[in-house]
């Protein structure tokens, strides 16, 4: 299968990805960070600004915990924006190894013959990108020793074995 051969089936397979999408999406997600970010900073201030003077125990563990508590919520905020963003990113590098077509079908596919059908799996590490379909079945047209020809939704394609 030649690589222009390889890079029609990959866009046959994928799902209608935007690229606009992704970068309004990470702007949404940086924005979110930076909000949660002062809004943590703010709230901290403010709980330390209103202590009395007279240092009661009780009091200072009381905000020695909220203090921990509020850090520890905007931590965990933060990690979640940046596992988003890398995601995103993800994506939006897979989809255009697709489109310069430098991508191998198999290394977005497990490619498993039963009968006289082709199925593919996508695997696991582009799971939840949102850019090419879990499932799809094939017709073998014809099989040689080293390559399928299948049909795939009208057209048709030849597969490495």
């Amino acid at each position: 299968m030649d690589r222009l051969e390889e890079k029609a089936l990959l866009e046959k397979l994928t799902l209608h990805y935007n690229e606009n999408t992704t970068w309004l999406i990470i702007a949404i997600v940086v924005c979110f960070a930076v909000v949660s970010l002062v809004a943590t900073i703010v709230s901290l201030v403010a709980i330390w600004k209103d202590r009395g003077k007279p240092f009661r125990v009780s009091k200072n563990v009381l905000l020695l915990c909220m203090t921990f508590l509020v850090s520890i919520l905007c931590i965990m905020a933060e990690i979640a924006c940046c596992l988003a963003i890398m995601g995103e990113i993800r994506g939006y590098n897979a989809n255009k190894d697709i489109q310069t077509g430098i991508s191998d079908i198999k290394d977005y596919y497990e490619i498993k013959p039963k009968g006289n059908l082709l199925y593919f799996n996508l695997k696991g590490k582009y799971r939840g990108l949102g850019i090419l379909e879990y499932h799809a079945t094939a017709e073998v047209v014809e099989e040689n020793p080293t390559v399928y020809k299948i049909e795939y939704e009208g057209d048709y394609f030849e597969i490495k074995k």
